[in-house]
C-alpha cells in the first residue's frame, strides 16, 4: 500500500465494491479540499482483478450520495460520482461504518465549495438528454461543447 497523502483531512477505513468480482475490498479513503485518494488495504481476492490506488481531483467530483436502500447494519452505502480525465462518468460505491454520514457531509461540502465547471455541465447534460440513454461518448462530446457551442 503506497499510504494516503491527504494533507490536511481525513483518512477513513471503508469498504469498496468491486462488482466485476462481486466483492467487497478494504480502502483508505482519503479525504482533502484537492483530492480523494483511494488506496486498497489488501490484495484483490481474485489475480485478474487488481483495485490500484487512485487520486480524484475534487474538482472532477460530481456527486456523493447516501445509497438509503442498502443500508446494511450499522453500516451506510455511499456511491461517489466523479468524472474521468477523459470526461467520462464514474462511479464506486463505498460501505462504511459509523462514520459515513461524516464522510458523505465531507464530500458534499467540498463540492459544493468548488461549484466546478465539470459539475455543472454534468448536471446540463444530465437534464438535456433524459429523454434518450447517456453514454460515455456522448457525455464527453457534450462537455467539449454544451449545446454546440465552442469552448
Amino acid at each position: 500500500s503506497s499510504g494516503i497523502n491527504a494533507e490536511y483531512g481525513e483518512v477513513f477505513v471503508v469498504q469498496i465494491e468491486a462488482r466485476v468480482i462481486k466483492k467487497k475490498i478494504d480502502v483508505q479513503l482519503g479525504i482533502s479540499g484537492e483530492k480523494i485518494e483511494i488506496d486498497p488495504l489488501t490484495k484483490s481476492p481474485l489475480p485478474p482483478f487488481k483495485l490500484k490506488a487512485e487520486s480524484i481531483p475534487c474538482r472532477n467530483l460530481i456527486s456523493s450520495e447516501i445509497l438509503v436502500d442498502r443500508f446494511s447494519g450499522d453500516r451506510l452505502k455511499l456511491k461517489l460520482i466523479y468524472l474521468n480525465d477523459n470526461k467520462d462518468p464514474k462511479e464506486y460505491i463505498f460501505e462504511a461504518p459509523q462514520k459515513g454520514d461524516h464522510i458523505h457531509r465531507k464530500i458534499t461540502f467540498i463540492i459544493n465549495q468548488l461549484q466546478s465547471k465539470i459539475r455543472q455541465d454534468y448536471f446540463l447534460y444530465r437534464k438535456y438528454n433524459t429523454q434518450s440513454s447517456s453514454s460515455a461518448s456522448k457525455l464527453s462530446s457534450f462537455l467539449s461543447a454544451p449545446f454546440g457551442t465552442p469552448r
